[in-house]
């Protein structure tokens, strides 16, 4: 019997209810004590991680933390990963395909429902007069985040530079020359490490890979194939 199980972060889907505090990309602890609560509910063993953007990028963090924490992991698929959050917020920014709006407004929809679910515990009137993503992002990781300006926040999340240099777990990560998000420049920065796989496509937009007028995507049998047949499962 196989398992899949679907990790939401805070304030992610319906889950804003469910606690007072709100999220951010830091939060690493938390997924890690989610994974380690659902291996040991399921006895789950030599079991494979993947994610989107964002939820590459946790996907990789999560591994370099694997061995340490005592998780089971054996594979990582990671499609379109957050290599440096400046440089995407840098990619926004110069978008002309109004990735940064689309953004706030799904960022303004998720505090909105916060606010009105804790009203006793945030006040986001200031922020919302905010106008660009970067001052909104600042804003935040420097009042509610705990951090002392947005570069020490985007460094806590960063995967850049030489950080993927000790992962252990094998790690399959895709990307697409044509993603409008993340650099593709990110990417071959890398690190020289036997246990990641760089598949770079032409086009593949960001985290789409569109295989058919159904609107599937390709990504998804990527993810198929390394984790059922690659890894002998």
């Amino acid at each position: 019997m196989r398992h899949v199980f679907r990790l939401n972060f805070r304030d992610q889907g319906d889950s804003h209810h469910m606690n007072t505090g709100i999220f951010h990309s830091c939060l690493l602890g938390e997924v890690i004590h989610a994974l380690k609560d659902i291996q040991q509910r399921i006895g789950a063993k030599n079991w494979a991680l993947s994610g989107y953007s964002l939820g590459g990028n946790f996907a990789l963090r999560v591994a370099l933390e694997a061995p340490a924490a005592g998780l089971s992991l054996r594979r990582v698929v990671a499609v379109c990963p957050v290599v440096s959050p400046d440089n995407v917020l840098k990619s926004m920014e110069g978008s002309y395909m109004g990735y940064e709006n689309y953004f706030i407004r799904k960022w303004t929809k998720s505090l909105k429902l916060k606010e009105f679910l804790f009203p006793d515990a945030y006040e986001y009137e200031e922020w919302h007069e905010l106008g660009s993503l970067r001052e909104r992002t600042g804003y935040m990781a420097t009042r509610y985040y705990e951090f002392d300006s947005l570069e020490q926040y985007f460094d806590g999340y960063s995967i850049a530079g030489g950080r993927l240099a000790s992962l252990e777990i094998p790690a399959t990560i895709l990307t697409s020359e044509d993603d409008m998000v993340v650099p593709v420049s990110d990417f071959r920065d890398l690190p020289e490490n036997e246990n990641i796989e760089l598949l770079v496509t032409r086009y593949g937009g960001h985290c789409a890979f569109l295989k058919n007028w159904k609107m599937e995507s390709w990504a998804d049998d990527v993810i198929v194939d390394d984790v059922l047949q690659r890894s002998g499962s």
